[in-house]
Order: C-alpha cells, then sequence, then structure tokens
C-alpha cells in the first residue's frame, strides 16, 4: 500500500485529513471495502462430516498456516529457506538467548501461526515497490521527473528479485499506447464522506481511462484473478468531488474526471499484465454495496464497546447483605456451611 501524504493510519483504519497539518476526518475507500465482511458464498448446507465454508480470506489464511506447518514437521530445509525464514529466525532467536526446548518449540509455533502475516507483509511491500514503479513512468510521462528517476525505481525491483514486473509494465504502456494525464490523485467525496488516491488517469487511443493497479502472484504462468471489490474502488472516480492540489496548504479544485470512457482494473503478475474492465452493467449494485460498507464503518467508530456495555448494578434491595456475605435464597440455596 502506498503511503499519500493525507493519509493517515488511526484505530479505525487509514483515514484522510484536508491537508497535512489537520487530524483526518474521513475514512479511506479501501478501508470503507476492508469492512466487507468475510462470509462464504451462499451455498447449500454442508453435509455431516465435513467442514462447512468459510470466507477466502480464512481459507488463504488457514492454508498458509497448514503449508508452514508441514514444512517444518517434515524439516524441509529448501522450503524453509525459501518460503518460511522467519520460523527458523525465531527458533535460533530463542536459542541465543539461552531458551529450553520446549520454548525454542513454543517460538516456532508462534512464528507458524504469524506466517498469514509475514506473507501479506512481504506482498504489501512488493505491491509498493511496483506501485511506485508504475507512479514513475506516468509521472514522467508528464514532466513531472525525468527518466533517470524511473530508472531508480526499476532497479530498486532488480534489487528485490522482480525486475520482471517492470518489464511486463512495460510491455502493457507500449501494446496500450498509455499516455498518462494523473497519477496518485488523492480525491475526495463531500456527499458520502470518504476520499481515497486514484492510481491513474490516462489516455489511450482516444479514450480516458481511470485505472488501478493490483500486484498479483503467477500460479503456473497465469495472473491470480483480481478480486471484484477493484469495482468499488474504481467507481470513486465517477462520483469525487474534488482532487488535492498542494497537500500541505490543503487546497482542493474540482475533480475533472467523473466522467471517464472506461475504468481499468490492472493486475500486473510477474508473467503478464491482465486488464479488465469495469463491468457498467454492475457500477450501481457496486455503488450500493460501497454506500452501505460506508455505513458499516461509520457504526464500527461509533459505537465500541464503551457505548454498546454499560455496568450494570444489583436492586436497592442487595443492600440487606454485606459485600463480604454471599445472599442467600429464600428456599436456602446458596446458604453456606452451618
Amino acid at each position: 500500500m502506498t503511503d499519500p501524504r493525507l493519509a493517515h493510519a488511526t484505530n479505525w483504519g487509514r483515514m484522510y485529513a484536508r491537508s497535512t497539518s489537520t487530524e483526518p476526518l474521513v475514512p479511506s475507500i479501501t478501508t470503507v471495502i476492508g469492512m466487507h465482511p468475510d462470509l462464504p458464498a451462499p451455498g447449500p448446507e454442508p453435509k455431516v462430516g465435513t467442514s462447512p465454508d468459510c470466507g477466502r480470506l480464512t481459507r488463504w489464511r488457514m492454508k498458509h498456516v497448514q503449508d508452514a506447518t508441514a514444512a517444518w514437521l517434515r524439516q524441509d530445509a529448501r522450503t524453509l529457506s525459501t518460503q518460511y525464514p522467519h520460523i527458523g529466525r525465531a527458533v535460533s532467536d530463542a536459542k541465543a538467548k539461552g531458551r529450553n526446548r520446549e520454548a525454542q518449540a513454543r517460538a516456532a509455533r508462534n512464528a507458524i501461526a504469524a506466517t498469514p502475516d509475514v506473507i501479506a507483509s512481504q506482498a504489501a511491500a512488493r505491491g509498493d515497490r511496483v506501485h511506485e514503479f508504475a507512479e514513475a513512468i506516468g509521472m514522467w510521462q508528464i514532466g513531472a521527473i525525468s527518466a533517470g528517476a524511473v530508472d531508480d525505481k526499476r532497479d530498486v525491483l532488480d534489487a528485490h528479485g522482480e525486475s520482471s514486473y517492470a518489464q511486463v509494465l512495460m510491455d502493457f504502456w507500449q501494446r496500450w499506447d498509455v499516455q498518462a494525464i494523473a497519477n496518485e490523485v488523492t480525491v475526495w467525496n463531500h456527499d458520502l464522506q470518504v476520499a481515497g488516491t486514484l492510481d491513474i488517469v490516462f489516455k489511450s487511443a482516444g479514450r480516458t481511462y481511470v485505472g488501478d493497479f493490483k500486484t498479483k502472484d503467477a500460479l503456473e504462468g497465469r495472473t491470480k484473478a483480481l478480486s471484484p471489490s477493484v469495482g468499488m474502488q474504481l467507481l470513486n472516480a465517477l462520483h469525487a468531488d474534488e482532487q488535492v492540489t498542494d497537500p500541505e496548504a490543503g487546497l482542493w479544485e474540482q475533480w475533472p474526471y467523473r466522467e471517464p470512457d472506461d475504468l481499468l482494473a490492472i493486475a500486473v503478475s510477474p508473467s503478464a499484465v491482465v486488464p479488465q474492465l469495469i463491468n457498467r452493467d454492475c457500477y450501481q449494485q457496486q455503488w450500493r454495496t460501497f454506500t452501505h460498507l460506508r455505513g458499516l464503518w461509520q457504526d464500527y467508530r461509533d459505537e465500541g464497546p464503551s457505548r454498546v456495555l454499560r455496568p450494570a448494578q444489583p436492586p436497592a434491595t442487595a443492600s440487606r447483605w454485606p459485600d463480604t456475605e454471599l445472599a442467600e435464597l429464600p428456599d436456602g440455596v446458596g446458604a453456606g456451611s452451618h
């Protein structure tokens, strides 16, 4: 995830401010989308003796924990060193501190349980590097940076063994004849009270696109599928009111791209760039879902446990018994031994 100037990490997720010197006011687009429940698709009840279905995110986490556990139990040195080095580091740290075998085993279990978070963090960092390279190409096209600055971003990818991402992005730029006109633009929707940063606005063959890059893995040479939620993200381009022009001063101007020709989700994997249009027939349903999630976020923020749960006091008759004694019911229940 990139780090826009006006974005803040808060207890309620990422939020946006109107300037760099003011407090955040509204949730980010991605934070609102993150309110979508991790539920299974509707279907028949599971058969007796089978496991019930669970959400995609839950399945993803379970799979990574299971795979890491299997590699550790097999002591698969190659898999542990390439895919799960954090487990070995955790055990080594425990040994270095003089911990006993039980403590070392506990360190391994904790590291295995943290595997999904480790992988997610690595993927987020990789996604940032890919986004920064794509942004650099666009910024070079509009004259904001030099070609050398683009090379610097490509060098970062090369240093992490991710040069293939740069290659497929350059191929996409040439095949589509992409002409960037705006990059990493922070926009604000006053009606819904939400803000976010859109990756790119570009021209291609005379058409205007608002696009969003999603870094994906490749499985057997095929780019993994995009989540439909990217539609909700891109639809914010049709409903934004303003774009920031000076984050420090808090200067904004009217957002000029509320009527692009198309919204384009752009999956970037090591093997290919796979662009996909957002289906216009789904615009209304996707926006309705997004506005519902915005309401859920507001409930989440406004109705914390301190508001929902209140202290309870016994009735006034409870004063007949001292606080140090248990009450005795009329039939003797609760009486202590005599």
